[in-house]
């Protein structure tokens, strides 16, 4: 995917839409793309936060663990 689709796409989402495009083109510059096999698990609940994710393609499941158990 080119930069200015790259671009496109994030300007599409609406948590980015606002963003001024000098400052949406340098976060497309700096993201980096990464795949991920179906059932890897990306991160679990209470882990420090140290990237977002954006799916382009594919789907994820949001488990919330809770006293009764994971929902």
């Amino acid at each position: 995917m080119s930069l200015r689709q790259e671009f496109e796409l994030l300007r599409r989402v609406p948590f980015f839409a606002e963003i001024e495009p000098a400052r949406l083109k340098l976060l497309a510059l700096m993201s980096e793309r990464v795949a991920f096999d179906s059932g890897k698990q990306l991160c679990r609940q209470g882990d420090p936060a140290d990237a977002a994710y954006l799916i382009i393609d594919g789907h994820a499941d949001v488990i919330v663990e809770t006293p009764g158990g994971p929902s």
